[in-house]
This record gives C-alpha cells, sequence and structure tokens, in this order.
C-alpha cells in the first residue's frame, strides 16, 4: 500500500472491493447476486427439497420483501407450496455457490435496457457506478452498443437519461 501526499493511504482496487460491504437482504438482493435458494418443506413427514424460481417469486412479492422473517409481516416461506406433498410453508437455505458474484452496496448509479414489445420489463441492468461521471460514460457506451433499445440512466428511481428522449438545443422555450 502507497501513502498519498497528504499522508492518506490509497490501495489497489481489489483491496477496496473487498472492503465494500456486501450483504444480501431482499430477494432482489439475492437475485442480483446470482444466489439459489434452496426451499425444503415444513411438513415433517415430507421435508421435500427443490430449488426456488426466484424469478417467479419476485413477481409475486416484489425484490424488497426480505429474506429473512420480519416479526409481524407474512414471509413468503409462510405461503410457498411444496411441489411433492401440496402442504404449504418451507425452511429457505441459500445454495453455496462456487463463485458467487459480489453484491457491492453503495452502487446508486445504473444503466438499465428495457423491452420495448410491450411489457416494459427490465431486460439487464448493463452497468452499475458509484460515480455520475463514469455512469453517463457507460450510458453513452451502452447506447453505441445497443442501438435502437430502450435504455435510461437512472440514480436509484430517478431516471437521468432516457434514450426514446431527443433533446433539441438552440430551441426557444415557450
Amino acid at each position: 500500500m502507497a501513502t498519498t501526499p497528504r499522508g492518506l493511504r490509497s490501495c489497489s482496487v481489489h483491496e477496496h472491493l473487498e472492503r465494500m460491504p456486501r450483504s444480501i437482504n431482499t430477494l432482489g438482493d439475492a437475485r442480483d447476486s446470482g444466489q439459489e435458494l434452496v426451499a425444503i418443506c415444513d411438513e415433517i413427514r415430507c421435508r421435500h427439497r427443490w430449488i426456488i424460481d426466484l424469478d417467479h417469486v419476485l413477481k409475486f412479492v416484489g425484490t424488497g420483501h426480505s429474506l429473512t422473517p420480519v416479526g409481524g409481516e407474512r414471509h413468503f416461506s409462510e405461503r410457498i407450496r411444496c411441489p411433492a406433498c401440496r402442504g404449504r410453508g418451507a425452511f429457505i437455505w441459500m445454495r453455496h455457490m462456487a463463485d458467487p458474484e459480489p453484491l457491492l452496496v453503495g452502487l446508486s448509479y445504473s444503466v438499465n435496457r428495457w423491452d420495448t414489445k410491450g411489457s416494459r420489463a427490465l431486460l439487464e441492468v448493463a452497468a452499475k457506478a458509484t460515480s455520475e461521471i463514469v455512469a453517463n460514460a457507460a450510458y453513452d457506451s451502452a447506447v453505441g452498443h445497443y442501438p435502437g433499445d430502450h435504455l435510461t440512466l437512472q440514480q436509484r428511481a430517478r431516471i437521468i437519461r432516457d434514450s426514446r428522449v431527443q433533446l433539441i438545443r438552440g430551441g426557444k422555450v415557450g
């Protein structure tokens, strides 16, 4: 590790990424980090195991649904139905992934690619960044890479740029 002129420590990108907080708190976080969830039937006579179709569950409960039960709130694991015995309820476990994608908290800017065929569903997150300058560069690159596709540059829910909107410079207001 080197020292900068002001006495601050600098570090390599890998050291920086290792120190960034990683957390998986919601079902959306689990999906984004490439985790698989395994359900084990609650019924003692069954105990059937299966891999949860996370995209299917997210359609019903949303990406913000807590991965672990929260007191006083109904959790999706209480409503899930076992495919073997048709009973309700399951224990949920995260399956160990050999090489999971790290989930880095704090990447508030994203370049999103959207479906243009009517459903308006998010197809992919093309890039994530902590800096607006880097996010703008990624957006410009994505517009060139996906010509004609609907792309947005967002800071969380706020849309900063949209490929469907065309700016006309030099026009009069009013």
